[in-house]
């Protein structure tokens, strides 16, 4: 089998107009470390790793997942590999290397600008909040949780004697940093002082293995939330839902993140707050109607979000965590 990196999807930067102290926007570079992709059996045996990071710790693996230049890194390691011949389930890609958990942390580094307020703030090196009024971005550090994406074929990959296949690496950075003026410290993502100043927070980048003959695409929703009925707009929308789509349409990944906009309800608001977004997918899979049920976080006795059948279109429903004493939230999703 030769695996190649084929297709990497980029998507443009903007700035964003925010409400008081907080706004989403999308980095002009993103550095994250990719320590191993690899192939793996329905039995989780079998591993065939497609690429393996020469450094000893997730610092010395950093892609820059916005260059192409970088990305080719990657690409170049990926070429010519020798696969044993087998039928493969799954695909999997590590932040950091063999013998760490999402208990052990590991850095990223993120650089763009956002408008708060009507002034601009840009990424600071040396802010202590991660974030700095006026002048030029620079790459700044934060704290995140080691983790991997594990994507599950839809259909499995046969390997043959002398066969050929494509490695695409789907990479969606679209409003997944966000600043605010009270985030929290530590190992959940943001970079924070403790003070009013404006912090710097990244929730689980959309950074997703494939393999395929066509590049995938995205569909993208925005949501809003209510603890009654009543009527949501999308300027009430706090959190996003992502889905990596196959050629044939089909869901192969599930992607949740907050959002802020200059109208977005805080999370802590009890009349439009909704569950928490800033987690990531435990587990999904397709209804019969192509709905896609899926349910974030780590265990059942958090707040993370989750859905029976999130349709694939703008519509309205009801989300909760799986937990029976979790709020039910009615919701309102605007298909991008």
């Amino acid at each position: 089998m030769r695996a190649r990196i084929a297709a990497v999807t980029f998507l443009a930067s903007a700035l964003a107009w925010a409400g008081p102290g907080q706004a989403s926007f999308t980095p002009t570079a993103y550095r994250y470390p990719i320590s191993r992709i690899s192939l793996f059996k329905a039995d989780s045996s079998g591993e065939q790793v497609l690429y393996q990071c020469a450094g000893a710790t997730a610092a010395e693996c950093l892609v820059d997942v916005t260059s192409p230049a970088s990305v080719a890194i990657i690409e170049d390691a990926a070429r010519a590999l020798a696969i044993e011949p087998g039928t493969y389930a799954f695909l999997q890609m590590n932040s950091c290397p063999a013998g760490t958990s999402g208990s052990d942390t590991m850095k990223v580094q993120v650089k763009g600008s956002v408008i708060v307020g009507g002034q601009l703030f840009t990424t600071s090196s040396t802010a202590d909040a991660g974030m700095a009024l006026g002048g030029q971005p620079e790459l700044t550090e934060i704290t995140f949780g080691c983790g991997s994406a594990r994507v599950q074929l839809l259909e499995p990959l046969v390997v043959t004697a002398n066969s050929s296949q494509t490695l695409n690496l789907l990479v969606d950075l679209t409003k997944v940093t966000w600043t605010d003026a009270n985030a929290s410290p530590g190992m959940g993502g943001c970079k924070a002082d403790g003070s009013t100043a404006q912090d710097v927070c990244t929730s689980m980048p959309f950074i997703v293995p494939y393999v395929g003959s066509a590049p995938p695409t995205f569909e993208r929703y925005l949501v809003a939330h209510s603890a009654t009925a009543g009527v949501m707009t999308v300027d009430d929308a706090n959190a996003s839902v992502n889905f990596a789509v196959d050629a044939d349409r089909h869901v192969f990944y599930v992607s949740v993140a907050p959002y802020y906009s200059e109208t977005s309800p805080g999370g802590g608001d009890p009349a439009h707050g909704g569950p928490d977004y800033n987690t990531s997918t435990r587990s999904f899979s397709a209804n019969a109607d192509e709905s896609i049920a899926f349910q974030t976080g780590g265990s059942s006795i958090d707040n993370r979000v989750g859905f029976t059948g999130f349709e694939r279109r703008s519509h309205a429903g009801v989300c909760k965590n799986e937990a029976s004493t979790a709020a039910a939230w009615q919701y309102q999703a605007f298909m991008q």
